[in-house]
């Protein structure tokens, strides 16, 4: 009851219109990042209708899901979700919700996915995630980290 409470009085003194908009504003900028790496999105919908706060990715082919997941926890503290019944190990979700709708928090998981799967052999030009996500946040206007 206290950690809703808690929840609800950050929704009412950061508004409904800018928490929305913080939502779609980092989730965009994942997914800017995550095609410049060459990853595929899950999904055929528009990007106007993608859920802004959970970003569906495809695992690609020879690319150990369970391994990288554990990669990410152990060397970059970072978890990112895999899916259920059908869709497992065929596709991760990655979360921009709450306190990870933050510019940091994109950036540090594009990095850190970026690095695992290199060790994992897939290949994405250096930096291509980090730069999208920045190049999306630049173009938005959004500057700092808490944004």
């Amino acid at each position: 009851v206290y950690g809703l409470r808690a929840a609800l009085q950050a929704i009412q003194e950061e508004g409904l219109a800018a928490r929305f908009s913080r939502h779609r504003l980092h989730g965009d900028a994942l997914r800017a990042g995550l095609a410049a790496m060459g990853l595929t999105l899950f999904g055929a919908e528009p990007p106007a209708r993608r859920l802004p706060f959970i970003t569906p990715v495809a695992i690609p082919d020879g690319v150990d899901d369970v391994r990288v997941r554990g990669r990410l926890i152990e060397d970059f503290n970072l978890e990112i979700g895999a899916a259920f019944g059908p869709l497992q190990g065929r596709i991760w979700r990655i979360g921009t919700m709450g306190h990870s709708a933050r510019r940091e928090n994109v950036l540090l998981c594009l990095a850190a996915l970026e690095q695992v799967l290199r060790r994992e052999g897939w290949k994405a030009e250096a930096g291509a995630g980090v730069e999208a996500a920045a190049a999306h946040y630049a173009a938005a206007g959004a500057t700092g980290l808490v944004i």
